[in-house]
């Protein structure tokens, strides 16, 4: 469990390592085997925000999500991982309390 403004580095493959021709294993929409014959979970930037949001993860503002070795029309892969790397800030939550007073 991560305290409120707890900071958390992430560092993950992209969706765009592989071929957009790729079927995930079967029920496991991240988990793929064709990059190297075991499965490993790819992302896609859509993918990764939701994830992080939905474990509590808010993208921190003072560090940007860059994705590293990205092939673009002028160049050519050639078979590294595109690796997306980015920092996270842990949501402050206010609870209430039975009575339903905050409880901070």
């Amino acid at each position: 469990m991560a305290r409120p403004g707890a900071a958390l580095f992430v560092f993950t493959f992209s969706r765009h390592t592989l071929p957009d021709t790729a079927a995930p294993v079967p029920g496991e929409p991240f988990v793929f085997t064709q990059f190297s014959g075991r499965p490993q979970c790819f992302l896609t930037e859509a993918q990764l925000l939701t994830e992080m949001a939905d474990a509590g993860f808010d993208p921190d503002p003072g560090v940007p999500l860059r994705e590293y070795n990205r092939p673009t029309t002028a160049t050519v892969q050639l078979g590294g991982p595109v690796i997306y790397e980015a920092a996270f800030r842990r949501r402050t939550y206010t609870t209430l309390t039975r009575g339903g007073a905050p409880n901070r």
